[in-house]
C-alpha cells in the first residue's frame, strides 16, 4: 500500500493538472502514506480487498452513460459483496465443502492468512470468499467491460480481429511475451495449482498500484468522468480509451 501510494505522489507532481489539485491529492497520499505506516500489515490488507473495488468504480466512472444497463452489474456486485460480508455463502459452502480442495495443496488456513486477519472463523471464511467473489468482477470489468465499452462498433470482435487489434495496441513483441508466460502458467499448473496461482499473483499484483496511480492523474487533470459521452462504443458501460483490444 505505502509503495502504491508513493507512486501515486510521483505521477501527481509529473501529471498535467492544476497545481492545487496537485497539492491537495499529494497531501491525501501522504496522509494516507502515514496512516499506512502506523497500521503495518493491516493496511496492506485492507488493499488487497479495496483494489478490487477501486477498479470497479473506474469502470463505472470511466464516462457519460447512454443507458443504465451498467447498474445491473454494479447491483449485482453490491448485493453479492452484501451477501457475502453477511454469511450468505456460509450454508452453500457447508453443502458443497466449497473450502475443500486438497489437490489443489491449498489450505484454507494459507489462503485466509492472506486476506484475513484471523486464519480460522466465520470472519475469515467471509473475507476469503469475498475476495474471491470481488476478484473475479474485477477481472469481469478490466477483460471483458472494459474492452467492450471501447469498441468503436456494437459487433463482437472475432477472435482473429482481437488478435490484431491487441497486436496493434501493444506491439508484436510484447503479445509472444504474454503467450509465452500464459504457456507457462499452463504447465505450471498441470503441475501445481498453487504454486501456479502463487507465481501468477506475485507477477501481476503490480496492477492494482496502478490503478491507484491512474485514479490520482485522472483526479488532478480534471477528467471525470474520464472519456466524454460519444467517445469509442459507449453503450451503456464505462471505457478506458486504448485498452479496447484486450477484448478476448
Amino acid at each position: 500500500m505505502r509503495g502504491a501510494l508513493v507512486g501515486a505522489a510521483l505521477a501527481l507532481s509529473a501529471s498535467r493538472g492544476a497545481g492545487w489539485k496537485k497539492g491537495v491529492g499529494i497531501a491525501i497520499a501522504g496522509g494516507l502514506f502515514a496512516v499506512c505506516q502506523w497500521a503495518g500489515w493491516y493496511s496492506d490488507l485492507a488493499f488487497v480487498h479495496l483494489h478490487n473495488f477501486v477498479g470497479v468504480t473506474i469502470w463505472v466512472l470511466w464516462r457519460d452513460r447512454v443507458s443504465r444497463l451498467h447498474w445491473v452489474f454494479l447491483g449485482v456486485f453490491l448485493v453479492g459483496c452484501g451477501g457475502i460480508a453477511m454469511g450468505a455463502a456460509e450454508p452453500i459452502l457447508a453443502a458443497t465443502g466449497g473450502l475443500s480442495a486438497p489437490w489443489t495443496k491449498l489450505t484454507f488456513r494459507e489462503l485466509a492468512l492472506s486476506v484475513s486477519p484471523v486464519p480460522y472463523g466465520a470472519w475469515a471464511e467471509r473475507l476469503l470468499v469475498l475476495y474471491a467473489f470481488a476478484q473475479a468482477a474485477h477481472y469481469v470489468v478490466w477483460l471483458r467491460l472494459v474492452p467492450e465499452d471501447d469498441r468503436a462498433s456494437a459487433a463482437p470482435r472475432s477472435y482473429g480481429q482481437t488478435y490484431r487489434a491487441l497486436s496493434k495496441d501493444v506491439g508484436g513483441a510484447v503479445m509472444w511475451l504474454a503467450l509465452g508466460m500464459m504457456g507457462v502458467l499452463a504447465v505450471w499448473a498441470c503441475v501445481s495449482v498453487g504454486g501456479a496461482r502463487d507465481g501468477y499473483l506475485t507477477a501481476a499484483f503490480f496492477h492494482a498500484h496502478l490503478e491507484l496511480v491512474a485514479i490520482a492523474v485522472l483526479w488532478a487533470e480534471g477528467r471525470w468522468p474520464f472519456v466524454e459521452k460519444g467517445a469509442g462504443a459507449a453503450q451503456g458501460s464505462g471505457a478506458a480509451q486504448g485498452s479496447g483490444a484486450a477484448a478476448g
